[in-house]
């Protein structure tokens, strides 16, 4: 089975490019999906965040209070590697065995989508690296209106990621995003036919 991770920069339009893909029947383990489901209500994980963090982390519910976690990781980095130490072990476990799962099923392909592929060091993992491109200044613009954030705490969160020159530098493929939803989509078929010598 040959691994095809896809990863970006945050609201670079990795998940459009991911969601598509498994709309053409592509095996995805997406590993923003994992980590929801990890950290979702009543999980152990979510004791473990609110015994760390405060439960102020926890709607009355008992959710995650996700952006209210974001943005204290964005602007601390030593609360945001403790975060990684309680969480990664467990996302890393469960993405072990989707693959395995898709591997078991005799698929020829899986894609592998993580954001931070290059920063968890998981691009060892994967054959082949497909990296969705969009030129920082739009990048900032897309997180300030899908997030409803100011621009200083944009450039946080985007400083807190590899550079996208960086994650150029490991590519194997190129989707560049700084047209249209239906051009980056384009390319991203393209790119899954020809695995396949379509």
């Amino acid at each position: 089975m040959k691994m095809i991770g896809i990863t970006g920069g945050i609201a670079s339009g990795k998940t459009m490019v991911t969601d598509y893909l498994a709309g053409l029947g592509a095996p995805v383990v997406d590993a923003d999906v994992i980590s929801h489901r990890v950290t979702e209500k009543g999980s152990p994980v979510l004791g473990e965040i609110a015994a760390a963090f405060g439960e102020e982390y926890l709607d009355e519910e008992g959710n995650l209070r996700r952006q209210k976690l974001g943005e204290l990781i964005f602007q601390d980095q030593a609360c945001r590697m403790k975060l990684n130490r309680l969480i990664h072990p467990k996302i890393s476990g469960a993405i072990q065995e989707e693959i395995k799962r898709h591997e078991d099923a005799g698929e020829p392909f899986v894609i592998f989508s993580a954001p931070l592929l290059i920063e968890g060091g998981k691009n060892s993992m994967a054959d082949e690296i497909w990296v969705v491109s969009l030129e920082p200044e739009e990048q900032i613009l897309r997180l300030m209106a899908r997030d409803g954030i100011g621009r200083e705490a944009a450039m946080a969160r985007l400083g807190s990621q590899s550079s996208l020159e960086e994650k150029l530098a490991i590519a194997d493929r190129v989707i560049d995003n700084n047209g249209s939803r239906e051009e980056a989509c384009r390319q991203a078929k393209a790119l899954w036919e020809s695995l396949h010598g379509s």
